[in-house]
């Protein structure tokens, strides 16, 4: 298991893609997990950006079927980071088949309908 940015022990990766990777985390300091995302440490500066303005608009959204964001930081050396909700559950590319177009349609409307809540407000 690898440490990371002092705080984080990385548990095991939940995924990847082209700006970075997604690990299963504890949090030394609570003692609770927490999904986190880093950077590759190949990643241009403009890559940062992206990540800090994407931190940006998941943690100002406010849904069920969105995970909540805890942190945004940066190790040492200087890779971006930030921490959020862990949801077990499939990959998506598991939990809808392809070509499955009918429940396709369901997730994206059930993540697309704002709360009941929100329109009492």
């Amino acid at each position: 298991m690898e440490r990371f940015a002092g705080r984080y022990v990385l548990l095991r990766e939940l995924g990847s893609g082209g700006m970075g990777e997604v690990f299963l985390a504890r949090d030394l300091t609570t003692g609770g997990t927490c999904a986190l995302k880093r950077l590759t440490h190949r990643t241009a500066p403009a890559a940062r950006a992206a990540l800090a303005q994407e931190f940006d608009l998941v943690a100002r959204v406010r849904h069920p079927a969105v995970v909540a964001v805890y942190e945004l930081g940066f190790t040492r050396e200087g890779v971006p980071f930030y921490t959020m909700e862990y949801v077990p559950g499939l990959p998506a590319h598991l939990a809808v088949r392809r070509g499955d177009w009918a429940t396709l349609c369901f997730v994206a409307a059930r993540v697309s309908t704002p709360p009941a809540w929100s329109t009492a407000i």
